[in-house]
């Protein structure tokens, strides 16, 4: 294992042996990558490399532009970086006629205070603690192995495993209070999320209310 392996694997949040399994994937997939020791060393593309775009139409190329600006507020990845060296290859350098922002109005950094906490424990899998109030208003305290970061119905949810009941949970980020990543991790593969269903019909019984106001 090479110093700039670990580098990059810090770079990007991830293990060494991810970034190995990267370097791979691209090797196999036919990109010319080669690695240089020593003082200014490390993983480069061969400099007559092009990415051959033909296949990608132009709404493909729009598509493509379109998803990486709306992972941008998310900051998983570098998405202004690669929107730009996307833009120039594409020769599509407008890239800011879409803004999305996920985060509720005035709620901004501690939105992304908490999405950052998940999402780092989800990479590295390890549990989480949190106080948690439901729809009715009860407050537990959970300990939960995150799984997977969820944006359904104008909010972001985390799907889990919660050590409390023992069974597959989701949370909505906004009420999870007081979140602590804990110091012990645990094996994902040994844990499959089922898929979220659609929302059953509401059986809430609307009533008729007339409001006074005095002038």
């Amino acid at each position: 294992m090479s110093l700039y392996h670990i580098i990059i694997a810090a770079r990007f949040e991830v293990s060494k042996r991810t970034i190995l399994r990267d370097i791979e994937t691209l090797t196999i997939a036919g990109i010319p990558l080669y690695t240089s020791k020593g003082r200014g060393g490390g993983i480069s593309l061969l400099d007559n490399f092009v990415l051959d775009k033909t296949t990608l139409t132009e709404e493909d190329q729009n598509q493509i532009l379109m998803a990486l600006q709306s992972l941008a507020p998310i900051e998983h990845i570098d998405a202004g970086d690669v929107l730009s060296k996307l833009g120039a290859l594409f020769k599509n350098t407008d890239t800011t006629w879409i803004e999305v922002d996920f985060s509720r109005w005035g709620n901004r950094e501690p939105d992304k205070e908490k999405f950052e906490i998940l999402k780092n424990a989800i990479l590295q899998r390890f549990s989480v603690s949190f106080t948690y109030p439901n729809s009715c208003g009860e407050i537990s305290n959970r300990t939960v192995y995150p799984l997977k970061l969820v944006f359904k119905s104008k909010a972001w949810y985390v799907q889990a495993y919660c050590l409390q009941k023992k069974d597959y949970r989701i949370f909505k980020i906004n009420r999870m209070l007081q979140i602590k990543v804990l110091p012990n991790s645990f094996a994902g593969q040994n844990f499959a999320p089922p898929p979220i269903e659609a929302d059953a019909p509401s059986s809430t019984v609307c009533v008729h209310l007339e409001l006074a106001f005095s002038a």
